[in-house]
């Protein structure tokens, strides 16, 4: 396979991925098309990079991880392809929205659906770590919020970015507000070399809640030097319970986000449990 050309809307790509639409994604994720796979007469989701492109390892690490684990509210990867000029992945098509965007429009979400997804998350997490997978790029623009869930049955979280390798990028130096949303849901033990582990993915699951339930990441008004400081040796700003935000919930974050690794809960299950029982959520679905 060789000598691919990156694909335009309605050209047909690998001879069997008809685009159809794009989506306008960050400038640090892979080019995203909505495409219809005729050899397998569904829909896909296809993320498409140059071979030379950094992000490609990214891509390729995800395609890796997905392949396995599988379960509840994790996004299924269907195909790998690379060749001297392009990489393509396609999973399954999900008509959702990142949750990143939806928070930044200023959406109301209902208390119940924050609890939901929190412990869809923590579920699907729990899951990747039964299968020693670590997630390594956790955040609000990894989680994606489907736009019409039809029936009770329908999994209305899904998950996806696993094993994101996120290099420090010029242009976030540049731009501290970025800067400081893109390592805001990184451990403190991250920053001295210790590396990803279950329970980094923990505290980025603390920092989640957080913005779930405030609407905007914690450290917004301090520069990095002062948020990187809170974070060695104070720990994530105090949330407090409110008619929208549970008795509970703080409590969550806090024991999530302890700057000591050790001292975080102990497992993405006891998250998944401690949810379940606080939040009375069902465990049939």
């Amino acid at each position: 396979m060789t000598g691919l050309t990156f694909p335009q809307l309605g050209s047909l790509l690998l001879g069997r991925y008809r685009i159809r639409t794009s989506s306008a994604t960050s400038p640090h994720l892979p080019c995203r098309f909505k495409a219809f796979d005729q050899q397998r007469s569904r829909f896909v989701h296809l993320d498409v990079l140059a071979k030379h492109d950094h992000r490609a390892a990214g891509l390729r690490a995800e395609y890796a991880a997905l392949s396995r684990i599988f379960g509840p509210a994790i996004v299924e990867p269907y195909d790998y392809f690379e060749d001297d000029t392009l990489v393509v992945f396609s999973t399954e098509w999900i008509d959702a929205r990142p949750l990143k965007s939806l928070l930044a429009a200023g959406l109301h979400l209902h208390t119940a659906t924050k609890v939901e997804i929190l412990h869809d998350l923590s579920h699907a997490l729990a899951s990747a770590h039964y299968r020693s997978v670590i997630h390594r790029g956790l955040s609000s623009e990894s989680v994606l919020i489907r736009t019409c869930v039809p029936s009770d049955e329908t999994q209305r979280v899904m998950l996806r970015g696993f094993d994101a390798r996120r290099p420090v990028y010029l242009s976030d130096v540049m731009d501290t507000g970025r800067m400081l949303a893109r390592t805001v849901y990184d451990a403190p033990e991250i920053a001295t070399g210790h590396g990803y582990s279950m329970r980094s993915d923990i505290y980025a699951l603390g920092v989640l809640a957080f913005e779930i339930f405030t609407g905007a990441l914690p450290y917004g008004s301090l520069s990095p030097f002062e948020a990187a400081q809170q974070r060695f040796s104070r720990g994530l700003p105090r949330l407090r319970p409110s008619r929208e935000t549970p008795h509970w919930i703080p409590a969550l974050v806090s024991t999530c986000t302890h700057p000591c690794p050790k001292k975080r809960v102990a497992s993405m299950r006891d998250v998944q449990q401690f949810i379940e029982s606080e939040g009375a959520i069902r465990t049939s679905r």
